[in-house]
């Protein structure tokens, strides 16, 4: 009898291909890294899907491979579970294969950024995978769409080409951003290397009607979306700020860590001036306990004197977490807005 998690396994692993366990952990939010370990071990035992070994090249040498770890992908009965899970098309027919060492480090790198990205996420929908998107948007199988972003009432469409030539790319690119351009207000293009993101970038250059097109590489994805989206909560911390404290004039400007000196302020925090004296607004710090822990110790009257931010406003993604924290922190100059 398959578990509610076992379905969001095979979901997971229909949706993006294999993944690695510690990257599905991520996204799914289990209860323990040793509990996915043991679903997976008898997913596997009852025919649903099979794992393999993913293995990069040292470098420096010719024929030495290094283990990066155990990849986990769908088997015939594992594909249909799945879609009868998501209620999807169950008529067509489904081959399947054992990836190869090189379409699997792709798909590594895929779920690292996904993995990095998903504490960022208030919920499924801000980040929709491709298979479903091309459901809901009725688009062809064509089109390599790999994920949805939702963010900030905009939706961006995420690509992923793995080792193809930059001029290649740019026709894909360019015949896929005009048949659905008008169902996104954005692109994203995620490459392999830098070299061929801005490869990408100096041909798109040249034709002006591709503005909102960004091309990323897998170094710089995870920073460039989560910038994304962190400003997009900024900008709901603010106007929940604006509801809550209608007194509270913001003047929102970015500082960096040195600049305070303060440890549990993070880098990139956002800082603004209300008629009360200075505030500090957090970022979605939730996943990190080392900052919350650093509140308790927060003394707004003293950072007041000193001309430093006096009240801390820390968004949390639900109600239920206030309760958490307030068990942690019991401080009257650290607010919590959901």
């Amino acid at each position: 009898m398959l578990t509610q998690n076992d379905l969001r396994i095979l979901s997971e692993l229909y949706q993006y291909g294999p993944m690695f366990p510690t990257h599905l952990k991520a996204v799914i939010d289990l209860k323990s890294e040793f509990y996915i370990y043991r679903r997976l071990r008898l997913l596997k035992e009852y025919g649903y899907m099979d794992q393999t070994n993913l293995y990069v090249p040292i470098e420096g040498y010719k024929r030495k491979r290094r283990k990066v770890g155990t990849m986990y992908y769908l088997l015939t009965k594992g594909v249909h579970g799945a879609r009868k899970h998501l209620q999807v098309d169950l008529d067509r027919k489904v081959r399947i294969e054992k990836p190869a060492g090189t379409w699997m480090y792709y798909q590594y790198y895929l779920g690292r950024i996904r993995a990095e990205l998903a504490p960022l996420f208030r919920d499924d929908n801000e980040w929709v995978p491709g298979k479903l998107v091309k459901q809901q948007l009725n688009l062809s199988d064509k089109i390599r769409i790999h994920a949805l972003l939702k963010v900030n009432g905009f939706r961006y469409a995420v690509y992923n080409f793995n080792g193809a030539r930059p001029e290649n790319v740019a026709k894909i690119v360019t015949a896929q951003t005009k048949s659905i351009n008008r169902l996104v207000d954005g692109h994203i293009v995620i490459c392999p290397k830098a070299k061929q993101s801005e490869k990408l970038r100096s041909i798109f250059l040249q034709d002006s009607d591709f503005t909102n097109i960004r091309f990323l590489n897998y170094d710089n994805a995870v920073d460039v979306i989560s910038e994304l989206i962190r400003n997009d909560q900024h900008m709901r911390m603010i106007n929940l700020i604006k509801e809550r404290y209608p007194h509270v004039h913001i003047n929102i400007e970015q500082t960096p860590n040195a600049i305070l000196g303060i440890d549990f302020i993070p880098p990139g925090a956002y800082i603004g001036n209300s008629n009360r004296g200075s505030f500090f607004i957090s970022e979605l710090l939730t996943e990190n306990m080392r900052i919350i822990k650093a509140l308790r110790f927060f003394d707004g009257t003293a950072a007041q004197r000193c001309n430093l931010p006096s009240t801390a406003f820390v968004l949390l993604r639900d109600k239920w977490q206030e309760n958490e924290y307030l068990k942690i922190i019991n401080n009257k100059h650290v607010n919590f807005i959901y």
